[in-house]
């Protein structure tokens, strides 16, 4: 799905959705990233990974921030992996009151 500068992908196994990410262009050359990854989605991270690691490195823009749950250590290892850099605390952020992690990657 594109929607000018929008993009969403959803990864199908067996006909049955396993992943879904995408972009949101917020203005001025930056990109807004977020996914939803299933519990079922284990055996298939590393081409997911590969994939959206490819789209990140193609795109027109400054800047792509993601937000992850401070407390969720594999949503901060796998921005991590992806080339994002944490750059701060964003306390109560979360619907629960949670503190989350704002994270961007930064280009030329």
């Amino acid at each position: 799905l594109t929607a000018g500068q929008n993009r969403a992908w959803c990864a199908l196994v067996d006909g049955q959705p396993i992943a879904a990410a995408g972009l949101i262009d917020v203005g001025g050359g930056r990109r807004l990233a977020w996914a939803l990854i299933s519990p079922d989605a284990g055996r298939w991270m590393l081409p997911l990974h590969r994939t959206i690691a490819d789209h990140l490195t193609v795109l027109d823009h400054r800047r792509i921030e993601c937000v992850t749950a401070a407390n969720f250590l594999p949503a901060r290892r796998w921005a991590e992996m992806l080339g994002f850099q944490c750059e701060g605390t964003m306390r109560a952020y979360c619907q629960d009151a949670s503190d989350a992690l704002m994270w961007a990657r930064v280009h030329g």
